[in-house]
């Protein structure tokens, strides 16, 4: 039977991507080329997709269904599934809303189709003079070169010199920058526009092999020829929406790179280059705005070259030489050469590969039926003597839930275990898994995912902020009242900070009652190592990828240069994320500035456990030393916030930010909550009074709440956080307030009355993606950044636009999770317990 099973996945597999990919032979002329291929194709594919589902369908309510099984019959698909009638109804009108109000053209990428598929700012009328200026700089280049492209194709030329004329009437009563730049305007205004061409040797001291290159170029390009076109067409041209802010003018880096020398018989490839102009005020570089636009010139030419070149090109000539712009970078993104420890990493992870690949023919070949065979057996012993037997089920075989001496009884010797850890087959089984153990808070469940998703929302907009083409639109954004849940999207990570705190003591004092009633005491050693150990390897395992094998996947216009590539203070910092103490030593060469919050819970960690020791042993003095430590951690936050001239919601992200003296607020109070859960035991009636307060406690943690998220709006309308004292404040007891709040919302919810909260937080759903945090956690920002420094052109900032890049990237930084913890997280938690024998 299970080889004619595997037979029947074989051909129902093999049958539905014959129907799948039939298409792709039409592109390359080996299928449907025919009438006769395209009639039988049209007849006949649809029922034979119907019939591999059929077989999916029966193999799988048969119990013979595995990985497919186990994922198809998840319990979160339910509700999702009773909600198809209405997706299906409402899903084109959504499309329609968001592709008819699109301001800018989509620009096709596989990252730009996935997400589509799945410091504080003035307003304009406030922003200050210089900033206005710079950019009508910018739009006073755009009109330069917009002229000098009609003056190459003898079009235009008067409307151009009208055009100048009317920039500086537009700016002729500023000051004497402005009355610089109207001057210089003016002589663009004179000049014989049919007697400059792009010059073949730019001013300036250039390889002589790029000054080459650069003369054949011009030479073709004015004979037409395809690849020069290409290359002028993929530089940076001024866009629309200069006076919002879109200064950033990448061209097309692809159309640039596919530019070769095989291609189209030329003597070198196109090489693009990001280069950066800034505004020259007072004889220094102004720091407030910058011109960032794509160059693509021959691959001779370097650095320097292209310097060089732009401040030779008639595109910036009299901008440079009255001094009011300077280019001051170029760089290229270049495939650098693999590196040792990138072939290390390769083989570690092809190591995993061939671990997990034995771990899985082990489990389904020899483990599997043997946990049949103990089912068999057990079925069999309860007929015989009639007597109604609490079997497993074969879900409960697939999740490995027999008994551990049982189980045990079915593997041989050590390895056989360790290669269990590593199976597929168990392991998705236990991700996806939505049981619980008895006594434990349901509703965590669902404030860890929220607080998770919340943490991407804020990292979303933050990492995409400076690669918008409307900044000032941004800024008018970040002022209204919605987007301050956004803006203080930090306290989601206060969330944790709470949740660890709580489990930590809750756990840790059922630990030490459950030991106590066995005489034993708690091995605090192994909790520590246990600590460590849960938190480190894929914690070691994401940096690898983080440092040595991402910056090898991925190119694009702003996608770092080697050899510094995505971190380069990873290098020579690791060992201070690998001790977690990153948020202390080299703060200013920080690797994975993210990972800031791991010190910090490994720090609240190895003092919690003492805290909590002493809070079980001698309640008054524990709570005594919490107070003494919250008070410090106040009177610490307050100082530091006055001394510094702090600004609300996140202060100094070095001095206050990521520090834990100033953090450890939330995680006290969960410390609390979690004692608080055990000595209050929830009562079996529920009084009018008992349901009064509730409902009072309800209001003001809601208030309390809305308070922390939204007392930021009154910093741009002048009415809250406006004088130091309000500041300091704020930054000193935000926080905890947040955790109070959250507190209540656990105990109201744990005992009974959370009503709708309570029936969201509890969500079975909930349970596989809350045990996918910390592996989203640490790989959404890796996400994030290939999505954003990948990108062609600027993001236009909508809130359409927000809402698919954020929906997106939480799917994929959960299904990238999923991969990690089934790969390494899991496998190694139950390394540990076939080492320590738990």
């Amino acid at each position: 039977m299970s080889l004619l099973m595997t037979i029947g996945w074989l051909v129902a597999a093999a049958a539905a991507m014959t129907v799948l990919y039939s298409t792709y032979g039409q592109y390359h002329g080996t299928t449907l080329q025919t009438e006769a291929e395209n009639v039988l194709y049209l007849t006949v594919h649809r029922t034979v997709w119907a019939m591999a589902l059929g077989w999916v369908v029966v193999a799988c309510h048969h119990g013979y269904g595995g990985v497919v099984d186990i994922i198809l019959s998840w319990d979160a698909w339910v509700p999702l599934s009773r909600l198809t009638y209405c997706a299906y109804l409402i899903h084109i009108l959504l499309l329609t809303a968001v592709n008819l109000t699109l301001e800018v053209p989509i620009h096709y990428t596989t990252f730009t189709m996935l997400l589509d598929v799945v410091k504080k700012c003035r307003s304009p009328a406030n922003m200050n003079s210089n900033m206005r200026l710079f950019l009508y700089i910018y739009l006073c280049l755009a009109v330069v070169i917009l002229a000098r492209s009609q003056a190459v194709w003898k079009q235009g030329v008067p409307d151009a010199t009208g055009q100048f004329n009317f920039l500086a009437s537009l700016i002729s009563s500023k000051e004497p920058f402005q009355q610089k730049l109207v001057n210089t305007i003016r002589d663009f205004s004179t000049v014989n526009w049919t007697d400059i061409s792009i010059p073949a040797q730019p001013t300036g001291n250039i390889s002589q092999q790029c000054q080459k290159d650069v003369a054949q170029y011009n030479a073709d390009l004015s004979h037409g020829k395809m690849y020069a076109l290409q290359m002028l067409d993929a530089g940076g041209k001024p866009p629309s929406g200069i006076l919002g802010g879109n200064l950033v003018w990448t061209g097309s880096y692809s159309q640039c790179v596919n530019i070769t020398r095989k291609g189209f018989n030329i003597t070198f490839d196109g090489k693009f280059y990001m280069a950066t102009l800034v505004p020259v005020v007072g004889g220094g570089i102004a720091g407030v705005t910058k011109l960032t636009i794509g160059v693509c010139v021959p691959s001779s030419c370097n650095q320097h070259d292209v310097n060089q070149t732009l401040d030779g090109s008639i595109y910036w000539r009299f901008f440079v030489q009255q001094g009011i712009l300077q280019v001051t970078s170029a760089y290229s993104q270049e495939s650098p050469p693999i590196q040792n420890v990138t072939i290390a990493a390769i083989c570690i992870c092809s190591v995993l590969l061939l671990l997990i690949a034995m771990g899985t023919i082990y489990d389904v070949i020899i483990h599997q039926p043997r946990l049949m065979a103990i089912k068999r057996q057990k079925e069999s012993e309860a007929q015989e003597s009639d007597v109604t037997a609490n079997l497993p089920d074969e879900r409960t075989l697939l999740l490995n839930r027999l008994p551990r001496k049982e189980t045990q009884a079915t593997e041989k010797g050590m390895t056989g275990r360790i290669l269990l850890c590593f199976s597929l087959y168990t392991n998705i089984g236990k991700l996806l898994s939505t049981k619980q153990a008895p006594g434990s808070i349901k509703c965590l469940h669902g404030i860890r995912v929220i607080s998770m998703t919340w943490v991407i929302l804020g990292h979303t907009y933050g990492a995409a902020e400076p690669h918008v083409d409307n900044s000032l639109q941004v800024s008018e954004a970040l002022q209204t009242f919605t987007i301050q849940a956004i803006s203080n999207a930090s306290v989601a990570v206060d969330s944790f900070f709470f949740l660890s705190g709580l489990l930590m003591s809750y756990l840790l004092i059922k630990q030490m009652e459950k030991n106590r009633e066995k005489g034993k005491s708690v091995p605090y050693g192994m909790v520590y190592f246990h600590r460590y150990w849960r938190l480190t390897p894929t914690y070691m395992f994401a940096m690898m990828l983080w440092m040595w094998v991402l910056p090898y996947m991925f190119s694009g216009p702003f996608w770092p240069q080697h050899p510094d590539g995505l971190d380069p203070n990873c290098g020579d910092n690791w060992w201070t994320n690998l001790l977690y103490v990153n948020n202390f030593v080299n703060l200013d060469r920080m690797c994975m500035a993210w990972t800031w919050y791991l010190a910090n819970d490994m720090q609240f960690f190895v003092i919690g456990v003492p805290l909590v020791y002493i809070l079980y042993r001698w309640q008054i003095l524990g709570i005594a030393v919490q107070l003494v430590l919250l008070l410090a951690s106040f009177i610490t936050t307050a100082v530091i916030s006055w001394q510094y001239d702090m600004k609300a919601p996140n202060g100094d992200g070095s001095k206050y930010y990521i520090k834990p003296y100033c953090r450890i607020g939330p995680y006290l109070v969960g410390v609390a909550v979690g004692w608080l859960l055990i000595k209050i035991k929830p009562k079996q009636t529920k009084s009018m009074t008992m349901s009064l307060l509730m409902t009072i406690g309800w209001l003001v943690a809601a208030a309390a709440a809305m308070t922390v998220l939204y007392s930021t709006y009154g910093q741009y309308h002048g009415t809250t956080l406006q004088t130091e004292a309000e500041n300091v404040l704020y930054l000193t007891v935000h926080r905890t307030v947040w955790a109070l709040a959250l507190g209540w919302v656990v105990v109201a919810c744990h005992h009974g009355y959370g009503g709708v909260v309570d029936i969201i937080l509890s969500w079975d759903a909930w349970v596989p993606l809350s045990r996918l945090t910390y592996c989203a956690y640490l790989i959404h920002l890796m996400l994030l950044a290939a999505v954003n420094l990948t990108l062609e052109v600027p993001i236009h900032y909508t809130t359409f636009t927000m809402i698919y890049f954020f929906l997106g990237n939480v799917t994929l930084s959960y299904g990238l999770a999923f991969l990690l913890s089934v790969a390494v997280e899991v496998p190694l938690m139950g390394v540990e317990k076939v080492i320590f024998n738990k």
